[in-house]
């Protein structure tokens, strides 16, 4: 997994954009960081919004605070059995996910 970092103030950039949010530098360098980080809320999703096939409806989709990049926030599938549920702040594992052609992030308790 990598992201955008300011190479000026050291800020992390997510949505990545061509300057930095932080100090407007446009010395922006993609780093990697462990695919790891902890659910900071999450929901249940009971319509299918997205126009793409989802393996099942209803299904779960939760904001994942990267653990190497604080302040990073990425929206995540959740992996897990349909039985179960994150809780917030839960230590996780974001994996590459392929659903209907589409590559995104999920995440594992």
């Amino acid at each position: 997994m990598q992201l955008p970092r300011c190479q000026q103030c050291q800020g992390w950039n997510w949505y990545p954009l061509p300057a930095c949010k932080h100090c407007q530098s446009l010395d922006l360098e993609w780093q990697v960081v462990k695919p790891e980080g902890r659910v900071y809320s999450w929901t249940r999703v009971h319509r299918n919004f997205s126009g793409h096939t989802m393996p099942c409806i209803p299904y779960i989709v939760g904001i994942i605070e990267i653990t190497d990049a604080p302040d990073v926030r990425i929206p995540c599938y959740f992996m897990n059995r349909e039985d179960s549920e994150p809780t917030i702040n839960s230590l996780v594992q974001l994996l590459p996910c392929r659903v209907d052609g589409r590559l995104f992030w999920g995440f594992q308790v």
